[in-house]
C-alpha cells in the first residue's frame, strides 16, 4: 500500500456534507478515508467539460466532485451532490 494522502474540503464541500442526512455523510466520509488510503492505486474518473479538471466518485446516489494531487499526496473534495445535480451550477 503506498502512502496516505491528506483530505481537504472547500467550504461549499463542507456546506454540502453538513446539509446531507447523517447515515449518507457517513458513508461519503467512509468511502473518502478508503479514497485517502488507496489513491495511487484507484482508477480515477476523469469529469470532461468544465469540470475538466476534477474527478468524480459514486457513493449511492451521491456524487463526490474532487481535485487531485500526487506530488503533495492531497485530495480536495470540491462538491458533494445528489447525482441530479451535482454539475449543476
Amino acid at each position: 500500500m503506498g502512502d496516505q494522502y491528506r483530505i481537504e474540503f472547500t467550504d461549499s464541500a463542507r456546506n454540502d456534507l453538513e446539509r446531507l442526512d447523517r447515515q449518507i455523510a457517513q458513508r461519503i466520509l467512509k468511502k473518502l478515508a478508503w479514497l485517502a488510503e488507496h489513491a495511487d492505486k484507484y482508477p480515477h474518473q476523469a469529469l470532461t467539460g468544465k469540470w475538466a479538471d476534477y474527478f468524480k466518485f459514486r457513493v449511492g446516489d451521491y456524487r463526490v466532485i474532487y481535485s487531485l494531487s500526487h506530488q503533495v499526496l492531497l485530495i480536495v473534495v470540491i462538491r458533494i451532490r445528489h447525482r441530479r445535480e451535482v454539475y449543476d451550477e
